[in-house]
C-alpha cells in the first residue's frame, strides 16, 4: 500500500489527541527549544498527522519548511545504510558473520581480526566512537587511522556506540559492491521513490550541489544558522566531516515515512520490493540475549547491549529511547541533529520527527533560556511519542 492522507478516525486514532501532540510541538518551537520541526505520523498506509512549524526568529531569517526541504539526519543514516548492507548480503557479496578482515586485511590489526559485520552493525565490536589526534583530511585518512586504532574493550564483552564501525562496513560494501556507497544507496532508494534521501559521497563536503539550496543548515542554541557545521563554533567532533554511512546522510520526513512503511511491509512498498522479509526481520531482531552478556557487565551496559539490532535500536529489557508506550516489537533510531524515526509493528505505526539543531553548540553563550523539561530534543521526542500512542483508540 502507498501512503496517503486519511482522517485519523478511519484508522482508530483520536484526532483531538493528535492535534494536541502537534500543538505541543508548535509550543516548544515557539519557546525556542527547537528552531523548527516537521512531524509525521502514519498508521498502516494512512498519514494521520503531518505538521510543520518554524520559530518566528528563524522564519524572519528566511527559513521555511516545504515539501522540498531536506534535513541532515546524522545517525538516522545508520538504519538506512543497514538496508544497503542487507541487500549486499542477499546478493551473496558478503556475510554478516565472516570476519571483516577477510575482506579488508588491513582492518585486522590491533586485535580486530575476528570482528564481523554483525558486530559492527550492532555496536558490539569493541571499537570506540572517536579517533585520537588531529582531524583527518579525507575519508581515506579516517579509515587508515581506524584500522590502526586498538580496541577500546574486548570483543563481545560489552556494547559501546561506534559510528566508526559503520564507516568500516561502508568501505567493505564499497569493495564488494563495486560502487561508491552513494550509488548503491540510490539504487536501493530510487525504486521506492525516495528523491531526497542520499548518502554523502567521498570527498563531498555537504549534500549534492543540486540539492544544496534545499538542505537546512544546523541551528545552534541561539537559533543562529550554520551552513558549515564544522566552522568551529558548533563544537562538533571534526572527524564527523568525513563520515559517510555513520552519520552524513540526508533525507526528508516524507521519505523516512516511506522507509518505515517499507519496513512494516517486510521489504515492500506498493508494488516494489527492495528487501526480502527475511532481511527486514533479521535487521530488527535483538542481536544478543541476556544470557550472552558477561556477568561483569554493569546493568546499564546490559541494557545498552540488549537494545542493538542491525543498524536499528530495539527496546531492551528496560532501557530504551523511543517513548514510554512503544511495544516490545518496536524499532527506532535517532540522530544527533534531532531527527528520529520509530516503527512499531504491534500498532502498525510510523513516527517521524525532524529538526536541525546541534544543541551542544555555543555552550555557555545561550541567549535563549528554555524550561528544563524541553531543553533537550530527546525529551521533546519522548513526550511527542507518548502523546501519539495516546491517540490510538
Amino acid at each position: 500500500m502507498i501512503l496517503k492522507k486519511s482522517p485519523p478516525e478511519t484508522v482508530d486514532m483520536d484526532a483531538i489527541q493528535l492535534e494536541a501532540a502537534a500543538s505541543y510541538i508548535r509550543e516548544v518551537v515557539d519557546l525556542g527549544a527547537l528552531p523548527l520541526c516537521e512531524i509525521l505520523v502514519a498508521r498502516g498506509s494512512n498519514i494521520v498527522l503531518h505538521d510543520r512549524h518554524v520559530n518566528p526568529r528563524v522564519a524572519e531569517k528566511g527559513f521555511e519548511l516545504t515539501d522540498d526541504t531536506i534535513f541532515e539526519v546524522a545517525s538516522v543514516t545508520k538504519p538506512l545504510f543497514a538496508q544497503v548492507v542487507m541487500r549486499q548480503v542477499e546478493m551473496g557479496r558478503l556475510s554478516l558473520d565472516i570476519p571483516v578482515s577477510e575482506y579488508i586485511p588491513e582492518f585486522g590489526k590491533g586485535g580486530k581480526g575476528l570482528i564481523t559485520t554483525r558486530h559492527l552493525l550492532s555496536h558490539s565490536s569493541g571499537m570506540g566512537d572517536l579517533i585520537d589526534g588531529p582531524p583527518p583530511t579525507s575519508t581515506e585518512e579516517l579509515l587508515e587511522r581506524v584500522y590502526d586504532q586498538p580496541l577500546v574493550f574486548e570483543l563481545g564483552t560489552r556494547s559501546s556506540y561506534s559510528t566508526l564501525g559503520f564507516e568500516v562496513v561502508a568501505e567493505l560494501v564499497r569493495r564488494v559492491g563495486g560502487e561508491e556507497l552513494a550509488k548503491l544507496g540510490d539504487d536501493l532508494f530510487n525504486p521506492l521513490g525516495l528523491r531526497q534521501t542520499h548518502f554523502r559521497a567521498r570527498g563531498e563536503s555537504s549534500s549534492p550541489s543540486a540539492w544544496r539550496k534545499h538542505v537546512l543548515p544546523l541551528f545552534d542554541r541561539d537559533l543562529m544558522p550554520h551552513d558549515d557545521p564544522f566552522d568551529g563554533e558548533m563544537e562538533i567532533h571534526p572527524h564527523f566531516e568525513y563520515l559517510t554511512a555513520g552519520g552524513r546522510g540526508c533525507s526528508s520526513a516524507a521519505d523516512l515515512a516511506v522507509v518505515g512503511q517499507m519496513m512494516l511491509n517486510k521489504g515492500r512498498y506498493g508494488s516494489v520490493r527492495v528487501l526480502s522479509p527475511a532481511s527486514t526481520e533479521r535487521m530488527t531482531e535483538r542481536q544478543f540475549a541476556w544470557s550472552d552478556t558477561p556477568e561483569r557487565m554493569t546493568r546499564s551496559d546490559r541494557y545498552m547491549f540488549l537494545s542493538k539490532a542491525l543498524g536499528w535500536m530495539v527496546r531492551g529489557e528496560a532501557l530504551y529511547f523511543g517513548g514510554d508506550l512503544m511495544s516490545p516489537r518496536a524499532f527506532f533510531h535517532g540522530g544527533a541533529y534531532g531527527s528520529r524515526i520509530l516503527v512499531d509493528p504491534e500498532y502498525d505505526l510510523v513516527l517521524v520527527f525532524m529538526t536541525s539543531t546541534w544543541q551542544h553548540a555555543v555552550t555557555g553563550k545561550e541567549k535563549i533560556q528554555v524550561p528544563e523539561h524541553v531543553n533537550d530534543f530527546i525529551k521533546i521526542q519522548q513526550v511527542f511519542a507518548n502523546m501519539v500512542y495516546g491517540a490510538i483508540c
